[in-house]
């Protein structure tokens, strides 16, 4: 059997140089240029058919929730299950919610300041009135020793209260209260259930606060409820702190 020909070619000066048939490519990058085939690296990543069909893109999965998936967070069931496949990026996680986008924020904040900006001017028109009142009841020495009138400002921090929602913020700080709250019960719950085991086979066993059996669901009922409220809280406070670096960031590139 003869052997494989060898194949000439040319360098820049002109001169031949032989180059055998059975000569690898050096790099794997070559081997890519060489069979036309993009490299695995430069390939944009392929989601899973059960997280690619969500269309995060589009919309946000804290967006696409139910009640039920919104307060015990399992819409991020898929964006776990897909961490555990590779390293999460930005690709991955996708559109933001609706209530953070930017344009929203800024035209709620917009509104509002302009409100704040109305209403100070207002207070400060009925101010002056009442300063001017009073400096012409005053002798002139008097009116020499009074204070100028200084304007009030408006104020960013209501503007910002009001714009996202003053009872969002309320009703956060209250489920946090709750969820404090509900965290001492089922210490109560176990201290009771200690006694009544404790003096069961007595004479005069201990009364529980409710049936046995109810207070063992309570133990794991009540710490659930409480991890629900505290979350929600948590969830809503970190909108609220998206909305205030947004709203501050458009209303300065406006001025």
């Amino acid at each position: 059997m003869a052997p494989p020909e060898a194949s000439l070619d040319h360098d820049s000066a002109g001169r031949s140089k032989t180059s055998s048939p059975d000569k690898k490519p050096e790099k794997l990058e070559e081997v890519y240029l060489v069979e036309g085939v993009e490299p695995a690296s430069e390939r944009p990543y392929q989601h899973p058919h059960w997280y690619a069909k969500l269309n995060v893109h589009e919309k946000s999965l804290e967006d696409q929730a139910n009640c039920v998936s919104d307060w015990c967070l399992q819409y991020l069931s898929p964006l776990l299950r897909l961490g555990a496949l590779k390293v999460l990026d930005q690709n991955d996680i996708g559109a933001p919610s609706e209530q953070d986008r930017a344009s929203l924020t800024f035209n709620l904040m917009r509104k509002e300041w302009k409100i704040q900006l109305d209403k100070t001017e207002e207070t400060n028109v009925k101010r002056k009135a009442k300063y001017d009142a009073r400096l012409s009841k005053m002798s002139s020495k008097k009116r020499l020793k009074a204070k100028p009138f200084v304007e009030s400002e408006a104020s960013i921090g209501m503007a910002l209260i009001t714009a996202f929602g003053g009872w969002r913020i309320a009703f956060a700080i209250l489920i946090y209260v709750i969820s404090a709250l509900v965290q001492f019960v089922p210490v109560i719950i176990l201290n009771d259930l200690v006694k009544y085991f404790e003096t069961v086979d007595t004479i005069n066993p201990h009364t529980t606060i409710a049936h046995p059996w109810i207070e063992v669901v309570g133990l794991g009922l009540f710490p659930l409820i409480s991890t629900v409220c505290q979350t929600r809280s948590q969830v809503i406070f970190q909108h609220a702190a998206v909305f205030v670096r947004t709203a501050i960031s458009t209303l300065l590139y406006e001025k």
